[in-house]
């Protein structure tokens, strides 16, 4: 029984911890494109995107990111 009850609190605080640390990032990427939106609506180039988009590639191995990485260390 008790190794249950511990079990269950250390749940509940990686759920809690999850959910703060979650929401802190969706209200960072969701700022990030609203700023690019409006960077766009006013004619200016857009920013975070094209970061995230590097950064999504990256993780994930696309053929341009590969590409983007080889262009960089011949700079």
């Amino acid at each position: 029984m008790d190794r249950v009850a511990s079990l269950t609190v250390k749940l509940f605080y990686c759920w809690k911890l999850g959910c703060q640390v979650g929401s802190g990032g969706v209200i960072l990427l969701g700022t990030s494109v609203l700023i690019d939106i409006v960077l766009d609506a006013s004619g200016q180039e857009k920013i975070f995107q094209p970061l995230m988009a590097k950064g999504i590639q990256g993780l994930i191995g696309g053929k341009k990111f590969k590409q983007y990485m080889r262009n960089y260390k011949k700079k």
